[in-house]
């Protein structure tokens, strides 16, 4: 590392591990005990831009990634020889942190592929498959986890609104059945999640009526007639029956 361009705090295990690296640079961290190979694919992914830190075992790589936040990828041997091996080195390493890991292979068996699907979704490289097959696979394994990692905070989000707009919301199945409700909605309806839970709008303590007080069967339920007809129905006012107050909440 350069002078001041990367500063960089190592800290133990137990506590939040920073580092600052030239910026829009990724770094790799390359597990390999073919000395020779290692060298070789270094200069490969240093050449297209990348920081490249190399390790000989799987011990080591787990120790590098779990100290160094600023690794972004794990390239990893499969078959690292006498102790821990890619594969057990890689289900460490995810147990803690959330990160690519792209698997090397001298050797392509289904057994193989399947062991190394079973841990990482980014799949794994041919040893001879040439450097334009590798660098390609990493820019597709840094693709997948950005894709990954915005459905996630997506997902955050969505929860996050969900759990505190103040109108009530409930999530029915095709079926009917309630699969989700916010906290306004028990709110409003005077029930917890669980006991809407698998309640359809069919279920006759509703009690559904118009503005005019007359009832509302339960076929005419408007979130039945949206799930029949796959349509947006209203809005509509409707009145139901409060579970713990008396009286009606429209």
């Amino acid at each position: 590392m350069r002078g001041s361009a990367i500063r960089r705090a190592f800290i133990n295990r137990a506590n939040l591990v920073v580092g600052l690296g030239a910026r829009g640079v990724n770094t790799i961290l390359l597990v390999e005990d073919d000395h020779l190979f290692a060298q070789t694919k270094q200069a490969v992914l240093e050449n297209a831009g990348y920081r490249v830190a190399l390790v000989g075992s799987g011990a080591e790589a787990v120790s590098r990634c779990l100290e160094d936040a600023t690794i972004d990828l794990v390239l990893l041997d499969i078959d690292l020889g006498y102790g821990m091996d890619g594969t057990e080195a890689a289900e460490v390493i995810l147990r803690d942190r959330e990160i690519p890991v792209v698997f090397l292979s001298a050797h392509a068996t289904p057994e193989m592929a399947a062991r190394a699907e079973k841990i990482s979704s980014y799949g794994y490289v041919l040893k001879n498959s040439g450097d334009a097959v590798l660098l390609a696979s990493i820019r597709m394994a840094f693709r997948l986890h950005a894709a990954h990692r915005k459905i996630r905070e997506d997902a955050d989000r969505y929860r996050s609104l969900f759990e505190t707009v103040t109108q009530g919301i409930v999530h029915q199945a095709a079926d009917g059945a309630i699969i989700s409700a916010n906290p306004a909605a028990e709110d409003i309806l005077g029930l917890t999640f669980d006991q809407m839970r698998g309640r359809t709008s069919m279920d006759p303590q509703w009690c559904m009526i118009r503005e005019d007080g007359s009832s509302v069967a339960a076929e005419d339920h408007p979130a039945m007639i949206a799930l029949r007809t796959g349509k947006t129905v209203g809005p509509v006012i409707r009145g139901m029956r409060h579970a713990r107050r008396q009286g009606n909440v429209w």
